[in-house]
């Protein structure tokens, strides 16, 4: 049998008595939990490129036996004090690493897939960031969900995925998520190794009132325990508790396509934004169960300078705000009763002219300096008309 690890590389049980190990009793705990079908201490000697290794640590022997796909006991004593553990990771952006607290946003979740039909190969999909959240959840159809997990941790282990679902809203507190179901993954999942579960399969329910949803993952196992908490006493410890988990993600962006036709004559005078007007999918600001707040709403974006926004939120005037660079506070200080939700549209003008290309509109929800959580929309803007399959 042959194992990898960082330290031993290759590890090969060369020998079957009982001499070796005996004189160490972690040594010996370490090779009864993972040859659990020998009736006694059976291994003895650690060959290491055919030359005897009397001198591999116990920590040695677990790292190269988890590294093996052992799916070990790691909630025992020894294993507790020797600090061997799996540790899912689902990233929150492309660029987090499973460090936390998470650096950037916690709502871009690349690691969470929608798509219309079963695929036969995920992994490509999930390559494709078009296809990763290319439609809109209907309420009639059944909708191919997947989740990719990364272990980072030190010991393998067998993760469990569970799904929940929200109206879409720039603030996604656990107090608004529903379930979807359960991704129970085939196999254990080697440390540093990623694995995508099988599909869940999942129809909106159609009493939701919001065009789109946010997805939310939430990845464990018992050796690798998370706890949801019921309530949160500050914005501050939502904030710490969802950037410091990181087997905890969300999905909560769209995916726009814009078809401009080329101009072929100079443009009109007096002309200053495209006919066409973009609206994005509605959402909601929201406040949360058990606290009750003001909150304000920022919009960032890499559109051109000079495209025109008008936001409307429930019961409040319209804003209109021209892009000119930087981060906007397009409402502060709105009054929220607790668990109150408020509708929010938003329209777009684009610059006449417009270059093809891929843009963003990243709108947030805040709680003075802290961040609640946030929508992000993808524009594609093209010049050719879309297909049927786009």
């Amino acid at each position: 049998m042959v194992f990898k690890s960082s330290s031993l590389t290759p590890l090969v049980v060369a020998q079957l008595s009982n001499q070796y190990f005996a004189a160490t009793t972690a040594n010996v705990l370490a090779v009864k939990l993972a040859f659990p079908e020998e009736s006694s201490v059976t291994v003895t000697k650690l060959v290491l490129h055919d030359t005897v290794a009397p001198a591999v640590s116990p920590v040695e022997i677990v790292t190269a036996l988890s590294s093996a796909g052992m799916d070990l006991p790691t909630e025992h004593p020894y294993f507790v004090q020797v600090g061997f553990k799996p540790d899912f990771f689902v990233r929150d952006n492309l660029g987090d690493t499973g460090d936390v607290p998470t650096i950037g946003t916690f709502w871009n979740s690349p690691d969470i897939l929608c798509s219309k039909v079963r695929l036969s190969d995920p992994g490509q999909g999930f390559s494709n960031r078009k296809k990763c959240y290319g439609h809109k959840p209907s309420r009639q159809v059944k909708a191919n969900y997947y989740v990719r997990v990364q272990n980072v941790g030190t010991m393998s282990g067998t993760p469990v995925a569970y799904l929940f679902w929200a109206e879409q809203s720039t603030f996604v507190s656990p107090l608004s998520w529903a379930p979807m179901g359960t991704i129970p993954f085939a196999k254990p999942l080697l440390p540093g190794d990623t694995q995508i579960g099988p599909p869940l399969q999942f129809t909106l329910p159609p009493d939701c009132s919001i065009d789109d949803i946010c997805v939310v993952a939430f990845v464990e196992n018992n050796l690798d325990p998370e706890e949801i908490p019921a309530v949160f006493n500050t914005y501050a410890e939502f904030s710490n508790w969802v950037t410091g988990s990181n087997n905890v993600a969300m999905k909560n962006e769209n995916q726009l396509k814009v078809y401009l036709p080329k101009r072929t004559k100079p443009f009109p005078r007096n002309v200053t934004f495209e006919p066409q007007e973009i609206r994005l999918p509605r959402f909601f600001m929201r406040g949360t169960g058990n606290l009750a707040d003001r909150f304000g709403l920022t919009v960032a974006t890499n559109l051109p300078v000079g495209s025109r926004f008008r936001v409307r939120l429930d019961g409040h005037k319209s804003v209109i705000w021209l892009v000119n660079g930087g981060v906007q506070m397009l409402f502060s200080g709105i009054k929220f009763r607790r668990n109150q939700k408020m509708h929010v549209e938003v329209e777009v003008d684009l610059p006449f002219g417009v270059a093809p290309g891929n843009y963003y509109v990243d709108i947030r929800q805040m709680a003075e300096s802290i961040t609640l959580g946030g929508i992000t929309t993808y524009l594609a803007i093209t010049n050719s008309k879309p297909k049927d399959d786009d």
